[in-house]
C-alpha cells in the first residue's frame, strides 16, 4: 500500500478560515487545519486581497493546512487557478506557488506551499503587522 505524504498549505488572506469565499469553503473541507502560523516575508493591501513577497527581515501570519488524503493534486489546481498561477507560464501568473517554512507556535518548521505576489509591490499599502485579518475581516 502506498503511503500518502501529506502536503503542507500556507494561507494569509482571503483563503483563512473568516473567508466567506467558495474556495477558503473547498479547502476548509478538503484539509485538515494545523493552526496558525507564520513565514519569513512581507504583506501587503491590495483592496479586495493581499500579497505576500518574501522578505526574511518581516514574518507574514496565516494558517497552516495539511493536504493528505489524496487529494493533493486536485486541490492544488483549484487554488492555482483561484491564485492565477499557471506553473506552465510562472512569468505572467499572478502568484507563483513555492515552498517555504512556516513555524506553527512552539513547533520546528515545516516546509509548506504558499504563493507569492509576482507583480510589483512599490506603490502597494505594506500591512506593518503581516495579519491581513487586523485589516480585512
Amino acid at each position: 500500500m502506498k503511503r500518502i505524504v501529506p502536503q503542507y498549505l500556507f494561507v494569509y488572506g482571503t483563503l483563512r478560515r473568516k473567508s466567506k469565499n467558495e474556495v477558503s469553503a473547498l479547502l476548509r473541507k478538503n484539509a485538515t487545519f494545523m493552526g496558525l502560523g507564520t513565514a519569513q516575508g512581507r504583506l501587503y493591501d491590495l483592496g479586495e486581497y493581499p500579497a505576500a513577497v518574501p522578505d526574511q527581515r518581516e514574518q507574514i501570519v496565516g494558517e497552516l493546512y495539511s493536504i493528505g488524503d489524496g487529494k493533493n493534486a486536485e486541490i492544488l489546481a483549484v487554488l492555482d487557478e483561484y491564485e492565477e498561477y499557471n506553473a506552465s507560464n510562472p512569468e505572467q501568473s499572478l502568484y507563483i506557488r513555492k515552498k517555504t517554512q512556516v513555524k506553527l507556535d512552539g513547533q520546528e518548521g515545516l516546509n509548506a506551499w504558499i504563493y507569492w505576489y509576482n507583480k510589483p509591490v512599490d506603490a502597494q499599502k505594506l500591512i506593518p503587522t503581516g495579519d491581513y485579518t487586523l485589516v480585512k475581516v
